[in-house]
C-alpha cells in the first residue's frame, strides 16, 4: 500500500541544542545522567557550580548553548586525573576520566561528533530554516574545537596533559604516519584519524589558521614527517617511508591546504643554500623522500605532493622549479667518465625527479602534438636558472653562443609557458638521469666481461705453489668479490631503467622531442603534419645550432638501450619517427658538427638492423625495405658517410665503416635500393 512521505519536521531547539552541545562535548551538568553512563560522559560539576555562585538567580534546569560552550569545553580541558581534590564530586569525575588521553585527542574526538551529527542532520527531512539554524549552531561549536585544536599544538602545555606520551605537533604526525601502514608508528596512542577524516581536520584547521599561527602549527608538522624518513633507506623493512608518503598525501590532498603547501617551499629547508650536490637528496626537505623508492606508486604519489605544492601559488611555483633546476645544475658532473659517485646524487634520486617530470608532461606529450609550439625554441638564452654554460652545442661555439644570447636579450623576450619548463626539465633529467644510468650499466657489463675473462684465463693457468700460491688465490678471491658487487649494481641499474611504466612514458617524452627538434629545421615548420624534403636546407637555424649536443645523443642513446633490453616497447611508430629522425641528419649532415655524434646516428641504425628478442629480423629492417623515406635516402646517406668518415680520424671509423657495410648487406638484394643507388650515381 502506498504510504505518502512525511513533510518535513521542526527541531525543538532550545531541546536540541543543549543535547547538541552535551553529545559533542561528552559532558553533562547533571551527575546523574553521568553517572547512568557508567561514567563514560563526565560530569562538569563545577560549571553548574559557577553559574549559581555568579548569579544565584540563573533559571534552572540550566539549559545548555553555544553561548556556554566555550565555558564548557574550557573546563573539560582543564580537569587533572592527576591533581590532588578534597571536593568528593569533583574526585568521582577526576576518578573516572580517561587517564592516557590528551587534550588533542579528546578535541579531535569532539571534531568527530559534530561531523556525526552534520550527517544526521542531511539525514533528516528537516525544514530548510530550521537546518540552516541548526547547522550555523555546529559551525559555532566546530569553530570552537579546532581553535583550541590548534592552540594545543602550538602549545601542549595549555591544559593538563597525561605523563610520558607524545604531545602536540609530535601527536598527530604519529596518526599521519599510521595512515598507510598498519599501526606501525600509531601505538596506542593515535588519534583515530582515518584518512578521509585526517585530510578534512587538516584542511579545518588550515582554514582556521590561515592569517593566524598558520607556520607555527604546521610547519613542525610537515618538517617531522619528512624526518620521519629512515636514515638506512630503502635498506629499512619499507614501511616507514610508504607511511611518511601516505602523511604527505594527507597534507596535500584537502583543498583547504593550501595554504599549508605554500609554506613547504617557504621553510629553511626546503632547499638549503649551497647545498652540495651530493647532500641534496638528504638536506633539502623533500629529498629524502625522493631518494626512497624506484617504484611506479611511490613516483604517482611523489608527483602529486609536487604538483600540489605548485598548484597553491606563483611563488610557490617558482620554488618548486628553482629546486629541480638546482638540483640539475649542482650535478653536471654526473655526465663525467670518472666521477665518484659519492660527489653527486644518486641515480634513484635523479631517475625518481624525472618520473615526476615525465608526469608533469603528460597534458603535453599525450595531446597529438597540439602543444608543441608552446615549446620554446629560444629557451634556453632568456633563462637564468637552467645552467648549460659547460655544454657542449650541436653546431655552435662558445662564441656565437654568447653572441646569439645577448642578441635575444636586448629584445627582452621571456620564455612562452610553463610548458616550456618542464620540457627542458625533462630534457636536464633525462641527461642526468635514466641516460646516465644507462652509460654506468654498459661501465658495468664492461667490467663483469673483463672479469670473467680473467677469471676464466686464471682458471686455465697452473696454479702457483709455494710462496706465490697465497697471493694468487687472493687474487682470485678479491676479483670473485668484485665480480658478484658489479653483478649486484647491474641488477639496481636494470631494475631502474627497465620499469615498464617509466620507460613507455620517456619515450613518449623522446619520441616528442624527436619531433620537436625535426619541426625546428623543417623549413615549413609543419612536421609531423606534413612531411619534410630532404635533404635539409643549407643554412642551418640558430635555435637548432645552439641546442646542446646532448638532445640527439640521449635520444639515440635511449633508444639504443631500449632496442636492446626492451624490444618489445618500441611499437611501428616510434621505430618510424626514430628512423626519419636518423636519417634526416645522416642525409644533412652538415646540421651536426661533432662526427662522433653523427657516427652515434648510424649505430642507432645498426642496432635496429640486428636481431634481438623476439624479432626474425632486426627492429628496423622492415621499414628499411618498405617506408618512402628509408627508400629513397637510405643508401645515398649511408655512402656519402661512408666517405665522410673517411676524411675524418675519429676513433669510431672502424666501427662506422662496419655499421655501414653490415646495413648494406641487408638492404642490397631489395632492387629498390639498388635503384636508388644507380639514380645517384648519375
Amino acid at each position: 500500500m502506498y504510504q505518502p512521505q512525511a513533510g518535513p519536521v521542526s527541531l525543538n531547539f532550545p531541546e536540541w541544542e543543549h543535547g547538541t552541545v552535551e553529545k559533542v562535548f561528552n559532558c553533562k551538568l547533571d551527575g546523574e545522567k553521568a553517572e547512568q553512563s557508567g561514567w563514560s560522559i563526565t560530569w562538569l560539576c563545577g560549571v553548574k557550580r559557577r553559574l549559581l555562585e555568579e548569579d544565584p538567580g540563573y533559571p534552572q534546569p540550566i539549559q545548555l548553548g553555544v553561548d556556554l560552550a566555550d565555558r564548557f569545553l574550557s573546563n573539560r580541558l582543564s580537569l587533572d586525573p592527576c591533581s590532588p581534590t578534597e571536593d568528593p564530586e569533583l574526585l568521582t569525575v577526576l576518578l573516572h576520566l580517561p587517564r592516557s588521553e590528551t587534550s588533542l585527542g579528546y578535541l579531535v574526538g569532539c571534531w568527530k561528533r559534530i561531523q556525526g551529527i552534520r550527517m544526521q542532520l542531511l539525514r533528516q527531512p528537516l525544514q530548510s530554516a530550521d537546518l540552516r539554524r541548526a547547522t550555523e549552531i555546529l559551525d559555532k561549536l566546530h569553530g570552537l574545537v579546532i581553535s583550541y585544536a590548534g592552540l594545543t599544538l602550538q602549545d601542549s602545555s595549555m591544559f593538563p596533559q597525561p605523563e610520558g606520551v607524545t604531545l602536540g605537533p609530535q601527536e598527530l604526525v604519529r596518526n599521519l604516519l599510521s595512515l598507510r601502514t598498519v599501526p606501525l608508528h600509531a601505538g596506542t596512542l593515535t588519534l583515530g584519524l582515518g584518512s578521509g577524516d585526517a585530510e578534512a581536520f587538516l584542511g579545518d584547521l588550515a582554514k582556521r589558521f590561515l592569517n593566524n599561527g598558520l607556520d607555527e602549527i604546521f610547519g613542525p608538522i610537515i618538517t617531522m614527517v619528512v624526518d620521519a624518513l629512515p636514515a638506512e633507506g630503502l635498506g629499512s623493512t619499507g614501511s616507514e617511508w610508504r607511511a611518511v608518503v601516505g602523511a604527505l598525501e594527507a597534507l596535500v590532498s584537502d583543498t583547504n591546504l593550501a595554504a599549508v603547501l605554500a609554506q613547504f617551499p617557504r621553510l629553511q629547508k626546503w632547499l638549503p643554500e649551497g647545498v652540495a650536490p651530493y647532500q641534496i637528496e638528504f638536506a633539502s626537505l623533500l629529498g629524502p623522500l625522493a631518494r626512497m623508492s624506484i617504484f611506479d606508486k611511490e613516483w604517482q604519489s611523489l608527483f602529486l605532493i609536487f604538483i600540489a605544492i605548485l598548484r597553491t601559488s606563483g611563488d610557490a611555483r617558482e620554488r618548486v622549479l628553482e629546486y629541480f633546476f638546482t638540483v640539475l645544475n649542482i650535478n653536471v658532473k654526473r655526465t663525467g667518465d670518472h666521477v665518484d659517485p659519492t660527489t653527486v646524487a644518486s641515480d634513484g634520486f635523479m631517475i625518481n625527479l624525472q618520473a615526476v617530470m615525465l608526469r608533469f608532461a603528460e597534458p603535453f606529450l599525450y595531446g597529438k602534438y597540439s602543444k608543441i609550439d608552446h615549446i620554446d625554441t629560444k629557451y634556453f638564452p632568456m633563462v637564468t636558472r637552467a645552467n648549460i654554460a659547460e655544454e657542449t652545442r650541436i653546431n655552435a661555439t662558445a662564441e656565437e653562443v654568447n653572441v646569439w644570447k645577448m642578441r635575444l636579450n636586448e629584445t627582452g623576450a621571456i620564455p612562452k609557458s610553463f610548458i616550456s619548463d618542464i620540457f627542458f626539465l625533462c630534457a636536464g633529467y633525462n641527461h642526468l638521469g635514466i641516460v646516465r644510468t644507462i652509460i654506468t650499466h654498459g661501465k658495468i657489463t664492461k667490467h663483469i666481461g673483463e672479469i670473467d675473462k680473467w677469471l676464466e684465463t686464471a682458471g686455465l693457468a697452473e696454479t702457483p705453489s709455494g710462496h706465490q700460491h697465497t697471493p694468487h688465490q687472493g687474487l682470485i678471491e678479491r676479483a670473485k668479490a668484485n665480480q658478484t658487487r658489479y653483478q649486484r649494481e647491474l641488477l639496481a641499474c636494470e631494475l631502474q631503467l627497465q620499469v615498464p611504466d617509466i620507460t613507455q612514458r620517456n619515450l613518449a617524452f623522446i619520441n616528442y622531442t624527436m619531433v620537436w627538434m625535426l619541426r625546428m629545421v623543417d623549413p615549413t615548420h609543419q612536421y609531423p603534419s606534413k612531411a619534410m624534403t630532404l635533404p635539409l636546407p643549407e643554412r642551418v637555424p640558430d635555435e637548432f645550432n645552439m641546442l646542446p649536443e646532448y638532445f640527439v645523443e640521449d635520444t639515440v642513446e635511449y633508444y639504443i638501450y631500449v632496442m636492446r633490453h626492451c624490444p618489445e616497447l618500441l611499437d611501428n611508430s616510434l621505430r618510424i619517427e626514430f628512423l626519419v629522425f636518423a636519417l634526416t641528419f645522416l642525409t644533412s649532415t652538415w646540421y651536426v658538427k661533432n662526427p662522433l655524434l653523427k657516427s652515434k646516428l648510424l649505430q642507432g641504425l645498426f642496432y635496429g638492423s640486428i636481431h634481438v628478442g623476439h624479432e626474425h629480423d632486426g627492429l628496423l629492417i622492415a621499414l628499411f625495405n618498405s617506408h618512402p623515406m628509408a627508400l629513397q635516402h637510405l643508401i645515398p646517406s649511408l655512402m656519402w658517410f661512408y666517405v665522410e668518415v673517411g676524411q675524418t680520424s675519429t676513433n669510431t671509423q672502424f666501427e662506422s665503416k662496419r655499421n655501414i657495410t653490415f646495413i648494406l648487406q641487408l638492404i642490397w638484394n631489395n632492387p629498390n635500393h639498388r635503384n636508388t643507388l644507380l639514380k645517384a650515381a648519375e
